[in-house]
C-alpha cells in the first residue's frame, strides 16, 4: 500500500484521492493500518533505527557528535538526541568530547554559537561546555552580549564620539547599533567612558533643543502654547521628557511655570512673559476659588479675554491648552464641570442615576472615550484622566455603583489576568470571550483558542501559553460549554461573536468546522443517510449556519461516496 510501501503521508494520499486527510485516517483505522505520528512521518522512507550498540559505537567509541550521526542517518540531530536517550546510551564525559581550542574559538567567538548549541553538537550539557571554554582562556560572554549575534560592536572612539562629543544618550546609541541600552552602558564602561548621571544629559544644549523639538512634534502646538503638563509626555521613541523641565527648575531654582518661560528664552529666544500662560494670573488667590463668587469672576474674565468661546464654559481640553487648567481643577469644589455649567445657566446633558447604575451604559461611554481620544492608545483611562477630560461622571459612577475604577477596568477587559478565578470572571462577563473560551471544552485545539483570546484581548492575556494551561480548568468551573454540539448550538455561538474582527472569524470557522466534523462522526456512523439529511436541511435554510452546514455536509458526502479500488466504500456497504 502507498502509505506503507511509498511512505506517503495522509495529506499526500488525500490530495491524490481528492478527499480529506481525516477520511484517509478513517480508512487506515478501518483496515488496521498503524498511523504514523508526526515525528515518524518526517523520518526518511525505509528508515531503520540503529541498535544501542551501533549508536554507542558511533557516539562514544568513534566520538561522532549528534550532527555527524544525523547526517549519516538522514535525520535531524534532535532525533539523534532522542534516540540516544531512548536506547540508554550514556553521554560522554567532558574529557571525551573536547574538540580543542581552535574549534571552540571558531564556534563560540567567530560563529557566536551559544553554549547550549555547542553542548548539542558535542552531545553533552551546557554545564560541561563552560569549563572547556575557561580551560582555553576563552572569555565567557555576558547575558547582554549573547544577544549580539550578527551585531558588530562599535569602536571605543565611535562610542566616545556619540556619547561625549554629540551628547547622545545610551537609548539613542542603542537605536543606532540595534542592541539594548544596558549593552551600550557595558561598552562605554569598557571603553573607559564615565557614564553621565541621567540628569546631566541636558547640560548639552543640543540635547535640550532636540528634546523640546520632540515635545512640539508630539503636541502639535506653537512654542508659546506649551504648558508645563506637556513635559509629562513621551517622545515617539517612548522616552519621557519631564527631565527637560526639571533641568531648568534645578538650575534656576524656580517653579515649573517660570522654568518653562526660561526654557523658551534659552532655546528659542522668546522673551520671558510672552507665553500665553505667563500672564494668566487669577484675580484672586487660588484658595479663594473654592468660593463660588470668586470662581465665577474668573470664568467671566475668561469669557472677556476669549470671545471666540461665545460665553460657553469650555471643555477640560480647551482649558488645559489655553492656560486655564486651574478652573478645571477648582470645578471639583463646585460639583464638577457639568455642575458649573448648570450654575452658569448653560445646557448640560443630565445623566440619571439609573443610567449610571447600568454597567453596559458605563461600558459604552468608556468605549467611546477610549476610541475618540488617540492619546490613550487604546488603553483604559486613569481616574485623573477622566476628571481632566470631562468624564468625571464615569469615574464617580464607577466608584459609587460598580466597585471602583479598577473593577470596571477588569470587567471591560483591561489589565492582566493572573489567576484562574480572574479568568472565570472575565469569561462570564465578556460574551465574546466566553463563547470562544467554551470551545476549549469540546476540542483539543486549546492552544489555538488561547491564541485567539490573546490576539483579541492582548492587555488581558500577555501569554497565550499560560492561558492555554488555565483555560480548561476555567471552562470546567463555568460548566456551560457547547457540548453536545449541534448546528443550533453553532448558531448561538455565531450570534455571540458577531462583533469580532473578520480575520479572527476565519480562524474560528476552521475550529468550528473541526468540532462539527468530529461531533457528527458518531451519528454518521450509526445512521449515515439520516445524518446527511439533517445536514442538508441546515445547509438549505437561512439560519446563520448554512455555510458551516454546507462544509460539514460536503465532508460527509465524500466519506459516504469514497471507495478504495478493490475494497469498495461505505455507500456500497449500506
Amino acid at each position: 500500500m502507498k502509505y506503507i510501501g511509498e511512505h506517503k503521508s495522509k495529506k499526500e494520499l488525500a490530495d491524490e484521492y481528492k478527499v480529506t486527510p481525516t477520511t484517509i485516517g478513517d480508512y487506515l483505522k478501518k483496515y488496521g493500518i498503524p498511523i504514523r505520528s508526526a515525528s515518524e512521518q518526517r523520518l526518511p522512507a525505509g528508515f531503520v533505527e540503529p541498535s544501542r550498540e551501533q549508536l554507542n559505537e558511533w557516539y562514544n567509541q568513534e566520538g561522532k557528535d549528534s550532527d555527524a550521526i544525523a547526517a549519516m542517518l538522514g535525520i535531524t540531530r534532535y532525533k539523534v538526541k532522542s534516540l540516544l536517550q531512548e536506547k540508554g546510551v550514556k553521554k560522554r564525559r567532558p574529557s571525551k568530547f573536547d574538540p580543542g581550542k581552535q574549534q571552540l574559538e571558531q564556534w563560540y567567538l567567530s560563529d557566536m554559537i551559544s553554549m547550549n548549541e555547542i553542548a548539542e553538537r558535542l552531545g553533552t550539557v551546557p554545564q560541561n561546555v563552560r569549563p572547556l571554554l575557561l580551560r582555553y582562556d576563552i572569555q565567557i560572554r555576558s547575558i547582554a552580549e549573547t544577544k549580539l549575534k550578527g551585531k558588530e560592536r562599535p569602536s571605543d572612539e565611535q562610542l566616545r564620539t556619540w556619547y561625549v562629543a554629540e551628547g547622545k544618550t545610551t537609548t539613542e546609541i542603542s537605536g543606532i547599533v540595534g542592541v539594548a541600552d544596558i549593552t551600550i552602558s557595558y561598552w562605554l564602561v569598557d571603553a573607559g567612558v564615565e557614564l553621565r548621571d541621567k540628569r546631566g544629559m541636558y547640560d548639552n544644549k543640543s540635547v535640550r533643543e532636540k528634546a523640546f523639538a520632540g515635545i512640539l512634534e508630539i503636541t502639535g502646538k506653537e512654542p508659546k502654547m506649551i504648558s508645563t503638563t506637556d513635559f509629562q509626555r513621551k517622545n515617539k521613541d517612548g522616552i519621557g521628557l519631564s527631565g527637560l523641565l526639571g533641568w531648568y527648575r534645578r538650575n534656576y531654582n524656580v517653579k515649573a511655570g517660570t522654568a518653562r518661560d526660561i526654557l523658551l528664552e534659552d532655546l528659542l529666544e522668546i522673551p520671558i512673559g510672552e507665553s500665553v500662560f505667563h500672564n494668566r494670573t487669577p484675580l484672586v488667590r487660588r484658595k479663594q476659588l473654592k468660593e463660588w463668587d470668586k470662581y465665577k469672576a474668573e470664568i467671566e474674565k475668561m469669557f472677556t479675554d476669549h470671545p471666540e468661546i461665545k460665553m460657553i464654559f469650555p471643555s477640560s481640553t480647551w482649558l488645559g491648552e489655553n492656560g486655564y487648567t486651574y478652573l478645571e481643577v477648582y470645578s471639583k469644589f463646585h460639583g464638577g464641570m457639568n455642575e458649573v455649567r448648570e450654575k452658569l445657566g448653560q445646557s448640560v446633558l443630565r445623566r440619571d442615576s439609573d443610567s449610571l447604575r447600568d454597567f453596559e451604559y458605563i461600558r459604552q461611554e468608556l468605549d467611546i472615550a477610549i476610541k475618540n481620544n488617540p492619546e490613550l492608545n487604546g488603553n483604559f483611562p486613569t481616574t485623573t484622566w477622566l476628571y481632566d477630560h470631562d468624564f468625571s461622571y464615569l469615574a464617580n459612577a464607577a466608584q459609587r455603583y460598580h466597585g471602583g475604577i479598577l473593577s470596571v477596568k477588569e470587567r471591560m477587559g483591561y489589565g492582566k489576568i493572573k489567576t484562574e478565578s480572574q479568568l472565570v470572571d472575565f469569561l462570564q462577563e465578556n460574551k465574546e470571550a466566553g463563547a470562544i473560551g467554551d470551545l476549549a471544552g469540546i476540542t483539543e485545539r486549546t492552544g489555538d483558542i488561547a491564541d485567539l483570546l490573546a490576539r483579541l484581548w492582548p492587555s488581558r492575556f500577555p501569554s497565550a501559553v499560560q492561558l492555554s494551561r488555565s483555560l480548561p480548568g476555567a471552562i470546567k468551573r463555568i460548566g456551560h460549554s457547547l457540548q453536545p454540539f449541534s448546528m443550533d448550538k453553532a448558531r448561538g455561538f455565531y450570534d455571540d461573536v458577531y462583533a469580532i474582527p473578520t480575520e479572527v472569524k476565519y480562524v474560528l470557522d476552521d475550529i468550528i468546522y473541526t468540532i462539527a466534523t468530529d461531533q457528527y462522526q458518531l451519528p454518521f456512523n450509526k445512521d449515515p443517510e439520516g445524518t446527511l439529511e439533517e445536514l442538508e436541511k441546515f445547509a438549505s435554510e437561512k439560519n446563520g449556519v448554512s455555510k458551516l452546514a454546507h462544509r460539514v455536509l460536503d465532508y460527509y458526502k465524500q466519506v459516504y461516496e469514497f471507495a478504495i479500488p478493490g475494497h469498495g466504500g461505505l455507500k456500497e456497504e449500506i
